[in-house]
């Protein structure tokens, strides 16, 4: 190898050193996200588009909320079960 490709390689690997850390330090600002994962938007914005390719899902959903806050659903495998019911007090009047 001669000198000068030598000198090339070298340049080109602390360029590199370089620029990570320049985006290590840009990451530290906050002003990009680089090693680490950001937000969950990825996730935020696959489930909008399910819904917009999907609609029956999100009905779906929707409905089943309804159908509980009238009561008329009937429970399915695998719901939660409903929490227990609240203690009765005994009555003042007594006998």
């Amino acid at each position: 190898m001669s000198p000068a490709r030598i000198g090339v390689v070298v340049a080109a690997v602390l360029a590199v050193g370089v620029l990570y850390r320049v985006l290590l330090a840009m990451e530290r600002r906050g002003w990009i996200y680089y090693r680490t994962r950001g937000s969950a938007s990825a996730g935020v914005t696959l489930g909008v588009l399910d819904e917009v390719f999907h609609p029956s899902g999100r009905v779906s959903v929707v409905e089943r909320e309804e159908q509980d806050q009238r009561g008329q659903r009937r429970a399915v495998p695998g719901d939660p079960p409903d929490p227990p019911a609240p203690p009765v007090a005994p009555s003042a009047g007594g006998s």
